[in-house]
């Protein structure tokens, strides 16, 4: 491709390129938001939400053995980290996400995980609960309520099942909601595919223009050149002058047109 004769397009028709870069802009603009008013002041509201998370951190542990259980079968003792992938998983249960759904809505989204100690590469008496929502102090109320939620629904449960409270096990809350972070920003991938769009579109609208301009000049050229090949007749003769000889040709109907064609030799000036 010569890019010299394709910045000079641009630059033949830069008025066009600049409406085009304007009208890519705009649509970018509204891919990007919704304008809107907001206390007599104009904003754009993003299409797309932004993503934050809060976590709730919820010890595992027994009134009589804090961080340890006692096994009645053998009188030794075992680490109750071991309950921990029991108890995510019984957090990410269809009961417990149920009841986290009907007190925040069906979009909330929590996610239990079990606690690990890398080094160990053992289990730590800890689940978390990682709550994520499209602002800050959603995702800090939603870890929070979570964290309560399962709390409260383990209990009923023991309760329920007659177990002494001595032999229960116990949830405490060590960390309500964690500071939240942002994970992931608004997404700005579809006003920039708009953006870009509409400026290829524009530049191929500029190549085809050139392209036909250049076909059009190509064609005229060979028309002039083709008339200038043709011997043009003296001005003392006409189309009756007797040393002109018909010559047929097909017309561009099909017909048969005569033109006058001078015989070699009668031309005299």
């Amino acid at each position: 491709m010569d890019l010299s004769l394709f910045f000079a397009v641009l630059w033949r028709s830069k008025q066009f390129v600049l409406r085009g870069v304007a009208l890519a802009f705009v649509l970018a603009v509204l891919a990007y938001g919704t304008p809107s008013i907001e206390n007599g002041k104009p904003t754009l509201k993003s299409r797309s939400a932004e993503v934050w998370q809060s976590e709730s951190r919820i010890l595992i542990s027994q009134a009589d053995f804090p961080y340890q259980q006692s096994s009645e079968a053998s009188n030794l003792a075992q680490p109750l980290g071991n309950l921990s992938p029991i108890y995510a998983g019984l957090a990410n249960g269809n009961i417990v996400q149920a009841e986290i759904h009907g007190k925040f809505g069906k979009t909330a989204t929590v996610k239990a995980t079990e606690d690990i100690d890398a080094a160990a590469s053992t289990f730590l008496p800890f689940v978390n609960l990682v709550a994520t929502a499209p602002t800050k102090a959603q995702a800090a109320t939603l870890a929070e309520g979570a964290g309560r939620i399962f709390v409260a629904y383990v209990a009923r449960q023991q309760a329920s099942a007659g177990i002494p409270a001595t032999r229960r096990i116990e949830l405490t809350s060590v960390d309500a909601a964690s500071v939240p972070t942002l994970v992931e920003g608004k997404k700005l991938s579809v006003p920039i595919l708009v953006f870009l769009a509409v400026l290829v579109g524009v530049v191929a609208i500029l190549l085809l223009q050139e392209n036909l301009r250049q076909n059009v000049g190509t064609r005229r050229g060979h028309l002039r050149a083709e008339g200038q090949a043709e011997m043009p007749l003296p001005e003392h003769l006409d189309d009756t002058d007797p040393r002109l000889e018909p010559v047929s040709a097909n017309g561009g109907d099909g017909q048969v047109v005569h033109r006058p064609h001078l015989a070699a030799g009668n031309v005299q000036e």
